[in-house]
């Protein structure tokens, strides 16, 4: 078990990161993130939120408001600590996002500077417009956004996520109809084949030709064993432009390059994982170098064992051949692991 790092929240991350108890890690101690490693919450936020807190922990996201100083707490770090969860005590991050500038207008008021008498204290906002402003929170209808979106704001504004699942996690069942790993491809053995990884998006950049001036993308992806470049000519990248976002896992098919003796791939058809998850999609079976007749023969009755809605397609390890069967398949993981019993040697027969 390793020692936990809990996400920054309101009511309990200080200036910086601190030692807590926490039961569900190493010695029972967590670190819980501090306010200053948040992007846009400067030293004047901070203090301003140290010095509400100091009377009573914040109960609801609009008595968090009511209480704070508005012109050092102002809207672009209200909206940084909702991003990374630092509110999320109070409701979901879209939600909160959604109601800021209500609850503002409702509950929020100037707080005097240091040695000024204020025109307005926290004892006289009306109670009715706190609770107004809760009830305004509680009810709105907004979907809370998604893992992938999550992550990419704990990103934007931490430099990496806290809420993020391991690459494995991500990629889930999109890795059973991959044909390699990303370690598996080499600028010698590999060059010129056609393949199918399963990876997430870590970074996009996009150009635009010269010669059409239309946009075309360089991305990295990452499984659990490598990363690898991607090249995504024109046309693909605007029949599929939407999909090119970071974090989000992908089904990619495309033929081995090399640029510089570092592998990349030429993208030629991507899956998000909706689809590649879905009945009807498409399998791709690699087919090591040492299977043999026998092998091949097994593989064929395993297949007529379980059809379905799913094409096969087999590549061929070392060669650029590929062959699709005039079957289909139902895919499931119980398949994947005798597939590749058979094709590793391990599967000597198939009851019929």
């Amino acid at each position: 078990m390793e020692i936990k790092v809990l996400p920054p929240d309101i009511n309990e991350s200080e200036v910086g990161f601190k030692i807590i108890k926490y039961r569900n890690s190493l010695d029972n101690r967590g670190i819980r993130f501090g306010f200053s490693a948040i992007k846009n919450v400067g030293k004047a936020a901070i203090e301003a939120i140290l010095e509400a807190r100091t009377a009573e922990k914040f109960k609801t996201f609009s008595d968090f408001i009511s209480r704070v100083d508005t012109r050092r707490v102002n809207k672009k770090v209200l909206e940084s600590l909702i991003k990374v969860g630092a509110l999320s005590s109070f409701g979901g991050r879209a939600k909160l996002l959604y109601a800021i500038d209500s609850v503002r207008n409702k509950v929020a008021k100037p707080k005097s500077l240091k040695g000024q008498q204020g025109l307005f204290s926290s004892e006289e906002i009306s109670k009715s417009a706190i609770s107004s402003s809760d009830n305004l929170l509680s009810n709105a209808d907004v979907s809370e956004f998604s893992q992938e979106e999550l992550q990419v704001l704990e990103r934007q504004l931490l430099g990496f996520s806290l809420s993020a699942k391991p690459l494995g996690d991500l990629i889930g069942g999109l890795s059973e109809v991959a044909t390699h790993k990303i370690y598996e491809i080499s600028p010698h053995q590999t060059i010129g084949e056609t393949v199918r990884i399963a990876a997430v998006i870590t970074q996009i950049r996009i150009v635009v030709t010269k010669n059409s001036g239309q946009e075309m993308a360089f991305v990295k992806v990452e499984d659990e064993t490598g990363m690898i470049e991607l090249v995504v000519f024109p046309k693909l990248f605007k029949a599929t432009r939407n999909a090119w976002i970071e974090y989000k896992p992908l089904l990619i098919t495309g033929r081995i390059d090399v640029r510089e003796e570092t592998p990349t791939l030429i993208v030629e058809s991507i899956e998000t994982k909706e689809e590649g998850t879905s009945s009807g999609q498409r399998v791709f079976i690699k087919v090591p170098k040492t299977a043999g007749k026998t092998e091949l023969k097994l593989l064929h009755n395993l297949l007529k064992k379980f059809p379905g809605n799913n094409s096969v397609t087999l590549f061929f390890e070392g060669t650029n051949n590929k062959i699709v069967l005039p079957i289909r398949i139902d895919w499931n993981e119980s398949m994947a692991k005798q597939i590749a019993d058979v094709l590793e040697g391990r599967l000597t027969s198939i009851v019929q």
